[in-house]
C-alpha cells in the first residue's frame, strides 16, 4: 500500500502557544492507552478534568526548557506528533512538576 503526504511536514521547537494542540494530541493518539484508564478512568463522563490535567502535565514540561527538550512535528498549521525527551542528566537541572500544578 502506498502512502501519501498530503502536506509537508515540519519539526520545530515547541512552545507554550502549542499547548492546546500538544494537550489535543496527547489525549487523541492513544484513547485505548491502558494508562489512560488508570490516570482517567471516568474520562468519557468527566472529558475536561483529562483535558485540564493533560494539559497541567504537558505545560510542566514545556516551563522546564533546561530539563525537557520537546519537539512536535507539523502538517500545515496541524500537530500530528510530538517528542519529548528528559535532557536533566544532561543539564544538571532536575524536574519539577510541582510548579505548574501548584500555579494552575
Amino acid at each position: 500500500m502506498e502512502r501519501t503526504i498530503d502536506q509537508e511536514l515540519r519539526m520545530r521547537q515547541a512552545t507554550i502557544d502549542d499547548l492546546d494542540g500538544i494537550t489535543k494530541l496527547a489525549i487523541e493518539a492513544f484513547p485505548d492507552d491502558p494508562e489512560r484508564d488508570y490516570r482517567f478512568p471516568y474520562r468519557h463522563e468527566y472529558p475536561e478534568d483529562q483535558w485540564k490535567w493533560t494539559r497541567v502535565e504537558y505545560e510542566g514540561f514545556l516551563k522546564q526548557p533546561e530539563s525537557y527538550d520537546i519537539l512536535v512535528i507539523e502538517a500545515g498549521k496541524k500537530l500530528v506528533a510530538l517528542g519529548i525527551w528528559d535532557v536533566s542528566s544532561l543539564t544538571g537541572v532536575k524536574p519539577s512538576m510541582s510548579a505548574s500544578i501548584l500555579t494552575s
